[in-house]
């Protein structure tokens, strides 16, 4: 997935970093185990708060494919494939349940931001 994004590491690194995230100590984690590492790092790192500001939104740009502030389900569907990952409609739903706040089907900035600081 990551070098589908343009991100090259080495495969020892993204397990050692998978590890570390994970609750169980296993090469697996949940969404959950993912939000807990990244809270964890702009506490100990305070100076990539602005670095995860400016990757948050080229995160977002990635999935908001028609550029028009929001993501919505066909392109959080789409963006995902693109990138590697497949998802059953439960998990789409289940996604867009958590994230969209106002209820309006679809993702703005601001919620996906919520959702990844939360």
């Amino acid at each position: 997935m990551l070098n589908n994004l343009g991100i090259e590491i080495k495969e020892e690194k993204v397990e050692e970093i998978i590890r570390a995230m994970s609750h169980s100590g296993s090469e697996l984690i949940d969404e959950n185990d993912f939000l807990t590492f990244i809270k964890q790092m702009q506490l100990v790192v305070p100076e990539v708060e602005d670095d995860v500001t400016r990757d948050l939104g080229a995160a977002f740009q990635v999935f908001d494919l028609d550029g028009d502030g929001y993501i919505t389900r066909e392109e959080l569907r789409t963006a995902m494939e693109m990138i590697g990952e497949s998802v059953t409609e439960s998990q789409l739903t289940n996604l867009i349940r958590t994230a969209d706040l106002d209820n309006d089907n679809r993702i703005s900035y601001e919620e996906f931001v919520k959702l990844l600081s939360s």
